[in-house]
């Protein structure tokens, strides 16, 4: 049997993953499910504030700034060297080190191969709580790599094959983008709706319409 052609595009480049969602939007419009319909809409628009971002879309990036190390009679100021933050308790390292990348797919893959970096800023008032005797930091900004992105990227991607090879595969040809009918078990509609939650959020015991996410904060992003 051909395979669809929306699964020769998502094999064909990173450039279609847009499209591919679009169109897969409007395949899975007859399962009438928010959850998945909301996942797209956010893969392709972006997470907006207050929106809860999925794992995968969660990075932890390097503590970069400037900092003098020293007594006031003798020492020496480091730029652009990583910052020491072993000050801060667990969590709060974790919340400074941790980025909810909410852009939409287009924007990622421009980011990707773009020749500026993903920064967050840390407000100067804060890195007064870093410093300790012997340990002045002045300015600290987390920094998050291109392979970081290009692995959500890649996750997104990935998330889709599996999606789509799925359908293809249990109800044919998805060209003409009408794929479910009244004649289908409602049995079996579940379970591919089942199917692509778990695949969405990587939790095989989120059960339809479970609620329980990631909760986005704000991205910062930098020259």
């Amino acid at each position: 049997m051909a395979k669809s052609q929306i699964l020769k595009d998502l094999v064909s480049g990173e450039e279609k993953l847009d499209s591919v969602l679009t169109r897969l939007k409007v395949i899975l419009a007859d399962l009438g499910n928010e959850e998945i319909n909301k996942w797209i809409n956010n893969e392709i628009q972006g997470y907006g504030e207050g929106d809860e971002v999925p794992p995968y879309r969660v990075l932890t990036g390097e503590p970069m700034g400037d900092f003098y190390l020293g007594n006031g009679v003798k020492g020496y100021q480091y730029s652009k060297s990583r910052v020491p933050i072993g000050k801060l308790d667990k969590e709060m390292q974790k919340d400074v080190l941790t980025l909810h990348l909410t852009d939409g797919i287009s924007s990622l893959i421009h980011m990707q191969y773009s020749d500026s970096q993903l920064i967050k800023p840390i407000p100067a008032e804060f890195c007064g709580t870093l410093s300790q005797p012997g340990l002045q930091v002045l300015k600290l900004s987390i920094h998050y790599s291109k392979n970081q992105i290009h692995g959500v990227v890649a996750n997104i991607k990935n998330k889709l094959t599996d999606i789509v090879m799925k359908l293809d595969k249990d109800f044919g040809n998805l060209d003409d983008l009408d794929v479910f009918s009244e004649e289908d078990p409602q049995q079996e509609l579940e379970a591919i709706q089942q199917y692509i939650i778990n695949v969405i959020f990587e939790d095989k015991s989120i059960t339809i319409g479970d609620g329980n996410r990631i909760k986005d904060s704000d991205i910062g992003h930098g020259e």
